[in-house]
């Protein structure tokens, strides 16, 4: 039976579960982007985002730390790692050589223009020479660098600011997403805005991160939310109704008109090509019928004015006076005119054109005079003359066929002076390219091992010189057929797309089949011919690079072999330059991965951590180096880079590898290993055999504490129930059964907390709570606890500050808590007082026991809540206690806490949240207080005792602290004199001063236990015979006893014949 309660309170203790924690998730988002993200009118986080944020959060049951703050704050915090989750980000607008990784797209977001009303800006090429208000580090902001425009765009901290200072007159245009413009315009009221479409594609908008476990989460969250409707109601709320993609079915009529119109467009498209030749010629008839309709009819232009806005010729017309009069939109759009209306205000004046005047067209007596040709427009700013001031400059150069007529009356009078331009600047460029590759052909064609070619469109044939396998007459089919299987399709698509303007030039390896009969490799450039926009021919030029091809193989076969040992292991590589005192390295995380990157010894020294213990290596392999010496070294240090959030244990190891004529070192070549994770496992085993050590060694201190604390009340239990019956007398089996049923009581309590413990950190334990009058049941706890203080010299009070205190809490836990406290005052308080009461305070009781004890030191104080913890190993009890006390304060949501001087004594409390009704004492009432003056039973506590019988009788020290052990030694010895020791320390000095015949001495007791007290007497005693009493029953217990001095050992509970033939009776 013993065993078994032993095994089931082990398995108890072994099954017990630990909570678990976890950390918040830092999750941050644009304190500026409505409505997706911002900060509403009550200073809270808000928008799609934040409802979508916590939502996921919420399915999730994760918590998480959501703030808003300046998205450039944002992003340094994330490539800090200082930040887990940022709400949104555009998918081509995360960063890109980071740890960032994207969500699922949970939203799309589009990016249109917004501009004042009275700007013409449509499309993306618009924006030359504008002024664009983006957002700092947007895609837009990214996008438009890119493009070039990076001197006329104008970063903010936010749209919000931009598109108020756009309404200003600030800027241009600005770029922005289309809620956000909408929610911001209608917000703010800019009324003079106006939103144009981008014509830029929809972009994934997602979370970012750099934890992959927890976006996949976030992924599977979201999809929950769109099947239960919730993200659907968020969307409705925040950017209306969600778009579906279900056809109806005009749309399918639509797109049949669609189709129809664009068959009937590549119709006029191909016979407009064909009409392309011949539209000079139909340009100059259609100027001189126009000139004709002019002087038949005034009214003709103001009839046609929609042809003439319309047209895809520029066209601007000139008075007599040869002031600009009109100009149509093709004409503003190829000289971009900002305001073609306020041109024709400044009476801008033909007369005035250097160009027209240079190229004689305008002479000096400024005449006019007809022409047809190619003009020339320097427009770059320091050509450009102050007559294109007033236009927007090009800073470039441009080439216009323009036509130059003079329009005159019957008379020969001139009424006025028409002009018609057609932009061929891409044509005149085209046309010099193609003069500068003729010329690199021809020398192509001189260089050795070269073959030139040339595939005219017209003939269909190719024209080959030089070293490569050719015959006459060969088409594209015969070339085709002469390539590699695997080249053919690839280099037909290749001549396509050149042949239909897709490319107008390219680079290309193909295999080709030489005079050998073999394959051979060919680098080849190839280009395009073109007249009249329409390719005629590709020229190009071939090399054979075989063998290159085969060594280059060879190379970075080798190459990214090395490359990938090195990164598998976590290796990086350098070389030292001895002369330039700089490293170039490769795979090395200081210079950012990049091979080829130099970088300087003080470099590695800004993140590098030198232990004393590696010091002296270090400092021998810089010697080394500084002196050239032919040697090698090898070192262990700890770096840190931006790639790493913790130190890293890395080995450095350096040979010579290169020599000047002399012999002296000129460059090492190191390696560094990154060891960390070997250190950190080697760290990690030790750790573990540690903690298996001390759980080893605490799980057999608590099962021998166990078994002491359960044989304590078992040997009052089992002793007395013995003498129970043998007794006849009745105020002494009285006596007996109230100790047996103390004991009983007291072995309950030991199993209670452990069950109490194990169920509280399992998470079984419920509260019942219950509403109850917490001045009534302190008075019934203090009157049962009081009896427990048997202490003569020791006062225990009790205050109770309310006549009534109605309250709702869990009474059997809070009076188990008050018990545990006065239990462990009572154990370590010799004399003085020990007070226990209560008060309503911060909105809960406050519960408190304070004693004059012995204190406890500091360096034991962090520990006390812990399960198992004991100031020492001779006080009585499990050490579960505390840790009681604490589960059942944290199960309540309330504190517990304690104040101790070492030698002054200590005062514990605990504090549970309640509401309260109190009932407070009138003046004349005193405030009801319990004092009682308590010791030990007289008949428990004397000193030396005698039995009254006149026959000789035995002299036995019993060093025994617990009454009730005491009593029944007592009871089992009635023929022995017994005098009685409470303390380790009080034995072996009535020892020293009195001869015994006996000594029953108990291991665990106060101030000095019994193993210490016995070597101390045999000291100065060798003789008395001293018996080892403990409910400790494992047989290193007893070999420890017997190496102290113990003569003999004997096990609670105790036998009263064992016990008698140890004494010799």
């Amino acid at each position: 039976m013993k065993k078994c309660v032993i095994i089931i309170l082990t398995f108890l203790y072994i099954i017990q579960g630990t909570a678990k924690d976890t950390r918040e998730i830092i999750i941050r988002g644009d304190s500026a982007f409505p409505p997706y993200e911002f900060i509403n009118d009550k200073g809270e986080p808000d928008g799609f985002n934040i409802d979508l944020t916590r939502a996921i959060m919420d399915e999730l049951k994760l918590p998480y730390d959501l703030q808003l703050e300046d998205w450039s704050d944002i992003l340094q915090q994330f490539e800090k790692g200082e930040i887990d989750l940022i709400t949104g980000m555009a998918k081509f607008e995360s960063p890109q050589n980071g740890p960032s990784k994207l969500s699922k797209a949970h939203s799309y977001i589009n990016y249109k223009f917004v501009c004042r009303k009275d700007a013409l800006i449509q499309h993306t090429k618009d924006l030359s020479h504008k002024n664009v208000i983006v957002q700092r580090y947007a895609l837009p902001h990214k996008k438009l660098k890119d493009m070039g425009y990076d001197s006329h765009l104008i970063p903010v901290d936010n749209m919000m600011e931009g598109l108020n200072m756009l309404s200003e007159g600030k800027g241009d245009m600005a770029i922005c997403l289309d809620n956000m413009a909408q929610y911001i315009i209608y917000k703010d009221g800019l009324t003079n805005l106006s939103i144009i479409d981008s014509e830029w594609p929809l972009q994934e908008y997602c979370f970012v991160g750099s934890d992959t476990q927890l976006l996949e989460q976030i992924n599977s969250a979201l999809l929950k939310l769109k099947k239960n409707g919730v993200y659907d109601r968020i969307h409705v709320k925040w950017l209306g109704e969600k778009p579906t993609f279900s056809i109806p079915t005009w749309l399918y009529f639509l797109l049949g008109a669609l189709l129809l119109t664009a068959l009937l467009l590549s119709i006029f498209v191909t016979i407009y090509k064909k009409r392309a030749q011949k539209g000079e010629i139909l340009l100059k008839e259609e100027n001189e019928k126009l000139n004709a309709l002019l002087l038949e009819n005034k009214n003709f232009l103001n009839r046609y004015q929609t042809v003439f806005n319309t047209t895809l010729v520029g066209l601007s017309y000139y008075d007599k006076k040869g002031i600009l009069v009109s100009v149509n939109d093709e004409m503003a759009r190829l000289f971009q005119m900002d305001n073609k209306n306020k041109l024709l205000k400044e009476q801008l004046s033909i007369y005035a054109n250097p160009v027209l005047r240079n190229h004689g067209i305008i002479d000096e007596q400024n005449q006019i005079h007809e022409f047809h040709g190619i003009l020339k427009y320097d427009m770059r700013k320091e050509q450009c003359p102050q007559y294109f001031a007033r236009f927007t400059p090009f800073d470039q150069i441009f080439y216009f066929k323009m036509d130059v007529t003079p329009i005159k009356d019957q008379e020969g009078e001139l009424t006025g002076i028409l002009i018609t331009a057609i932009d061929r600047t891409a044509e005149e460029k085209h046309e010099r390219q193609m003069a500068e590759q003729e010329a690199k052909l021809n020398m192509a064609m001189n260089a050795g091992n070269v073959t030139a070619w040339i595939y005219e469109l017209h003939t269909q044939e190719f024209m080959l010189r030089g070293n490569m396998r050719t015959e006459k007459g060969l088409n594209m089919e015969k070339y085709l057929g002469m390539l590699h299987p695997d080249d053919r399709i690839i280099q037909k698509e290749l001549f396509d797309t050149i042949l239909h303007g897709q490319k107008e030039s390219a680079e290309t390896v193909f295999r080709y089949m030489h005079e050998d009969g073999t394959y051979h490799y060919y680098d080849s450039r190839m280009i395009s011919k073109k007249e009249e926009d329409t390719v005629t021919a590709i020229l190009g030029t071939q090399k054979d690079i075989t063998q290159e091809i085969l060594n280059n193989k060879i190379l970075n076969d080798t190459i990214e072999k090395l490359r990938f040992a090195i990164q598998t292991a976590g290796m990086a590589m350098w070389e030292y330059n001895c002369d330039t005192q700089l490293f170039t390295t490769y795979n090395e995380p200081v210079a950012d991965y990049k091979d080829g990157a130099v970088i300087s010894m003080s470099t590695y020294d800004c993140y590098s951590q030198k232990d004393d213990e590696n010091l002296e290596l270090i400092e021998k392999a810089a010697d080394i180096v500084k002196d050239r010496k032919n040697e090698s070294y090898n070192f262990i240090v700890k770096m840190k880079t931006k790639y790493d959030s913790d130190w890293q244990y890395c080995t450095v190891r350096g040979v010579p590898m290169e020599k000047d004529k002399n012999g002296t070192v000129i460059k090492y070549l190191g390696v560094r290993l990154n060891i960390t994770e070997q250190i950190n496992y080697q760290k990690f085993l030790e750790r573990e055999k540690e903690t298996a050590q001390q759980a080893d060694k605490l799980k057999s201190a608590f099962l021998a504490n166990m078994s002491h604390e359960i044989r304590t009340p078992l040997n009052a239990i089992v002793g007395f129930s013995e003498l129970l019956q043998t007794t006849e007398d009745v105020n002494m089996r009285k006596e007996f059964i109230n100790i047996i049923n103390n004991n009983n009581e007291l072995l309950l309590r030991l199993i209670g907390d452990i069950l109490d413990l194990s169920k509280i950190e399992s998470g079984l334990m419920e509260l019942k709570l219950e509403s109850f009058d917490l001045a009534d049941a302190y008075k019934e706890t203090f009157m049962a606890l009081k009896q427990r203080c048997t202490n003569p010299e020791v006062e225990f009070i009790g205050h109770n500050p309310y006549k009534s205190c109605l309250v709702k809490l869990d009474k059997n836990r809070l009076v188990q808590v008050g018990t545990n406290f006065i239990t462990n005052a009572i154990k370590h308080t010799d004399r003085g007082r020990i007070t226990m009461g209560y008060s309503y305070i911060d909105g809960g009781i406050k519960l408190y026991v304070e004693d004059t004890g012995h204190g406890i030191p500091k360096e034991k104080q962090h520990k006390l809540f812990q399960r198992f913890a004991k100031l020492d190993d001779f006080t009585q009890g499990t050490g579960l206690g505390l840790a009681i006390c604490k589960a059942i304060t944290d199960a309540q949501g309330g504190k517990i806490g304690m104040e101790s001087d070492e030698g002054k004594g200590s005062k514990f409390w605990a504090w549970f949240p309640c509401e309260a009704k109190i009932e407070r004492y009138e003046e004349t009432e005193e405030i009801a207080e319990d004092i009682l003056r308590m010791g030990h039973n007289p008949t428990l506590s004397t000193s030396q005792e005698s039995c009254t019988n006149d026959v000789q009788k035995k002299s036995i020290l019993v060093a025994e602290d617990i009454d009730s052990n005491y009593m029944l030694v007592k009871a089992l010895l009635k023929t022995s004199e017994l005098t009685r020791a409470y303390t380790g320390k009080e034995a072996v000095e009535l020892a020293s001063s009195h001869h015994y015949d006996a000594i029953l001495m108990d291991m665990k007791m106060p101030v000095m236990g019994g193993l210490e007290a016995t070597r101390e007497i045999r000291k100065f005693d060798t003789e008395t015979p001293i018996i080892a009493v403990t409910a400790n029953a494992f047989e290193f217990d007893r070999e420890e006893a017997m190496r102290a001095g113990c003569n003999t050992f004997i096990t609670k509970p105790l036998n009263k014949k064992e016990l008698k033939e140890v004494l010799g009776d």
